[in-house]
C-alpha cells in the first residue's frame, strides 16, 4: 500500500495577489482526492485515535505547504487542519455579512453584462464564465441554464439568427455554458464558411 502520509501540494501558493477563491477551490478539490477533507468539515473529533490525529496534521501541512511565507504566519499557530482552514477564510472571505455584501456587488456586475461588439464569442463567454464562478464560491445557486439565458439574451443583433436557431433547436433547461459555446461557434463557422464559398463564385 502507497504511504498515505507521503502527499505533496503542487498547486499555486496562496499570497497577497492570487485570488482566494480560486486557490479555495482547488485546495478542497486536493483534500477531497486524499480524503482529508473530514478533517476540515466537520473537523477532528474529540477523543480521535493517533491515527486520526497524524491525518488532520496531514491536511493541516497540505494548508502550510498551499501558503506563501508571508500568509503562513497567519496560520503557525493553528494546531488542527480545520482552525487553519477557518482562519484563511475568515481573513479572505470576511465574515458572512461582508461575503453577502461582496456576492451582491458581483450579482450587480453579472446584471450588466452584455457582449461588446468588440468581443468573440470566446472572449464573452470567458468573461461570463468567471464572475459565475466567483458569485458561486461566494454561494449564489446558479444553475448552468440560468447563464445559457443570460448569455443568449446579451449577445448582439448580429447574431440574433445564431440565437433564435438555437431557441428552436435545443432545450434550454439542459443545455450547458460548455454545450452553448460549441453550439454557437459552430453555427457561425458555418455562417462564415458558406458566405466565403459564395464570394469564390464568378
Amino acid at each position: 500500500m502507497a504511504n498515505t502520509f507521503n502527499i505533496v501540494w503542487s498547486g499555486p501558493k496562496l499570497d497577497g495577489k492570487l485570488d482566494y477563491s480560486y486557490w479555495e477551490t482547488l485546495m478542497s478539490t486536493h483534500m477531497k482526492a486524499q480524503n482529508l477533507w473530514n478533517f476540515i468539515e466537520p473537523g477532528l473529533q474529540e477523543g480521535a485515535d493517533a491515527t486520526q490525529q497524524k491525518r488532520d496534521q496531514l491536511a493541516l501541512s497540505q494548508i502550510h505547504q498551499g501558503v506563501d511565507y508571508t500568509v503562513f504566519g497567519k496560520i503557525a499557530n493553528a494546531k488542527s487542519a480545520k482552525e487553519a482552514w477557518n482562519t484563511l477564510k475568515l481573513l479572505y472571505k470576511g465574515v458572512d455579512k461582508a461575503q453577502k455584501a461582496k456576492l451582491q456587488s458581483l450579482r450587480r456586475e453579472y446584471e450588466r453584462y452584455e457582449m461588446s461588439s468588440s468581443e468573440t464569442v470566446e472572449q464573452y463567454f470567458t468573461r461570463v464564465t468567471n464572475l459565475v464562478n466567483k458569485m458561486r464560491v461566494y454561494g449564489e445557486d446558479m444553475p448552468d441554464s440560468k447563464v445559457v439565458e443570460k448569455i443568449l439574451r446579451t449577445m448582439p443583433m448580429k447574431y440574433d439568427h445564431v440565437v433564435t436557431t438555437i431557441l428552436e433547436s435545443h432545450d434550454m433547461d439542459t443545455m450547458t455554458i460548455a454545450e452553448l459555446q460549441g453550439t454557437i461557434e459552430s453555427h457561425i463557422s458555418r455562417i462564415l464558411e458558406k458566405s466565403e464559398n459564395q464570394s469564390k463564385k464568378p
